[in-house]
């Protein structure tokens, strides 16, 4: 279900006024994201 997190992380990056691809990125920087990437 990786474009259900995809999805989530783009959702809450609109919500804070980011930018999706930006916070996307970011969320790949960091390591508890990249588990959560792999575990869903």
């Amino acid at each position: 279900m990786k474009m259900r997190l995809l999805a989530g992380v783009s959702a809450m990056a609109l919500m804070l006024g980011w930018n999706s691809a930006n916070a996307a990125e970011a969320a790949f920087e960091i390591p508890a994201a990249q588990d959560l990437w792999y575990v869903t």
